[in-house]
């Protein structure tokens, strides 16, 4: 029996596969010729959610793409204006006082309105920005984003994401039911449906599984795991950051871009990749000192900085709100940007040398960074005041040279303590970043006074790195020779050594929710070992 279908719908699957890959252009001449609406969301939730918790970098660009009450538009513009002001990127608040078209509209149409809100940006450049100013009808910041979520309820439906990729996909299966497909050929990429990765027992991996291949003459500089178990992000010396598949250690071809070569690229060697907390966007920082965030899904660059350091950037990491992206660098400074703004919000100058390391802790009201002065220096995240500094105990070369050993990586281990692991030290510690404590240590071994750096052997197995396993049962740190050290994280006991025959080791990351280790070298490409 046949099916009708209507014209309005296929347009709207149509302008949805456009919204979900900033196709904006064809987006609004679609709508425009056709008079299709869609003011869809992934979510009602979720998009409620957003709006009641401030995430407006996730709320504006969904919104663009509607038809909304001009009134409700303003309000929500008004909201995120005041918000923007209290945050003081006054520079993002004036912009979207004067150039946006609600706000324009707005001045026009009611011109004592926005005079209140030209005031209010007034007293936010002086830095006197008060509560009764933000809310002269003596709200508050909760009571305006729920009227806000409140009105925009009924404007909005929920669909399941996809749909036109949703629909080719069981196209695809009905072609496979009838032998129009072989059996294992690829196309999961039109069902729209997330792979599931399940949790597993913690053990620590033995065994090599597969090695990612980067070529001859181009390596690993950095990798880091994306939350929902299904990416390896590898950051290379050629430039290129690249998504491989954690099971096959191949490059994800069902992510569009990467099928037709369009990779997230630098100019420089890349340095520094990490996901955001929802996994829906990837940092990276170059030798040349800029940092790019980039949209998972699609590979667009949402953000650039290219001016975030003097040099190289050694470390990325994003806030738990996905709205700022802490880095580190070799010209000594840690820093905090702001995505919304796109500009540099705070930073932190104490570090004599190279910073190695940066993390946000304590749920981002504090900054620990680690450099090649031996310093662990704790950070107010708000203010960027130094809150303490100290060394850890020294190695016994360290302590022989009278040099302080570097700081190579610093991990976050529960609630408010930290691994930390030296660079070509011998054993790392978890302390506690609110007095500097040392709550316990993992020691490799004891190398002595006389392995300097004149015995090449013995200081070619000093720490370069560590991670700790998702559940917090293992500790690994990995030497400079190649050999992972697995420690029981609670008995502080070594239970394995991991031979990756890999000299010249660089680093490693865990997977979020499997027993497999990820370990890359200056040469030999990234190897994936499971237990």
């Amino acid at each position: 029996m046949a099916l009708d279908v209507e014209a309005s719908d296929v347009v709207r699957i149509v302008l949805q596969f456009c919204k979900e890959n900033n196709l904006t252009q064809t987006y609004a001449a679609l709508a425009e010729e056709t008079q299709c609406t869609l003011n869809t969301v992934d979510s009602v939730e979720g998009f409620l959610g957003d709006i009641r918790n401030g995430r407006w970098d996730l709320v504006l660009p969904q919104v663009a793409t509607m038809r909304l009450p001009k009134r409700k538009l303003e309000d929500l513009y008004e909201q995120v204006a005041v918000e923007t002001m209290e945050s003081n990127e006054v520079d993002a608040a004036r912009a979207l006082l004067r150039e946006s078209v609600t706000m324009t509209t707005m001045r026009l149409e009611q011109p004592e309105r926005h005079a209140r809100l030209e005031r209010a940006l007034e007293r936010a450049e002086a830095q006197r920005l008060d509560k009764a100013s933000a809310y002269p009808d003596g709200s508050s910041r909760e009571k305006r984003r729920n009227a806000v979520a409140r009105a925009l309820e009924t404007e909005v439906s929920a669909v399941p994401p996809s749909r036109l990729l949703a629909l080719m996909g069981q196209a695809l299966k009905w072609q496979k039911h009838c032998g129009s497909l072989k059996p294992g050929e690829a196309f999961d990429v039109f069902r729209g449906e997330a792979r599931l990765v399940a949790d597993e027992e913690e053990r620590y991996p033995t065994d090599l599984s597969v090695i990612i291949e980067l070529g001859k003459k181009n390596h690993a500089e950095a990798v880091a795991a994306s939350p929902d178990g299904k990416s390896v992000a590898v950051g290379s010396s050629d430039g290129f950051v690249e998504l491989y598949d954690w099971d096959t250690g191949k490059l994800r071809m069902d992510l569009s871009y990467q099928a037709e070569s369009l990779l997230m690229m630098h100019d420089d060697a890349v340095l520094a990749v990490a996901f955001s907390l929802d996994g829906d966007m990837l940092a990276s920082g170059s030798r040349d000192g800029k940092i790019k965030v980039w949209r998972v899904s699609t590979g667009a660059c949402l953000r650039k900085f290219d001016r975030a350091h003097a040099e190289g950037v050694t470390c990325v990491s994003f806030s738990r709100d996905g709205s700022k992206v802490l880095s580190g660098s070799f010209d000594g400074v840690v820093k905090i940007h702001g995505l919304k703004s796109g500009k540099t919000l705070k930073e932190m100058r104490g570090h004599t040398s190279f910073v190695n390391d940066a993390i946000f802790a304590d749920d981002d009201a504090l900054v620990v960074s680690g450099g090649s002065d031996g310093d662990v220096r704790v950070w107010d995240a708000r203010t960027a005041e130094s809150r303490r500094a100290f060394k850890l105990p020294q190695p016994a070369s360290a302590r022989a040279s009278g040099a302080a050993a570097p700081v190579a990586r610093v991990v976050a281990f529960s609630d408010a303590r930290v691994l930390v692991v030296p660079r070509h030290g011998d054993a790392a510690h978890v302390v506690d970043v609110t007095d500097g404590s040392v709550q316990r240590a993992f020691a490799v071994e004891e190398l002595g006074a006389g392995a300097g750096a004149g015995d090449e052997a013995l200081h070619a197995k000093r720490l370069v790195s560590g991670a700790v396993s998702p559940k917090g049962d293992f500790v690994y740190l990995l030497g400079g020779d190649g050999t992972v050290h697995c420690f029981a994280a609670v008995s502080g006991k070594r239970e394995h050594a991991l031979d990756t025959r890999a000299p010249d080791a660089l680093g490693l990351c865990h997977h979020p929710k499997q027993n497999v280790l990820a370990t890359f070298a200056a040469a030999g490409g990234v190897k994936l070992w499971r237990a």
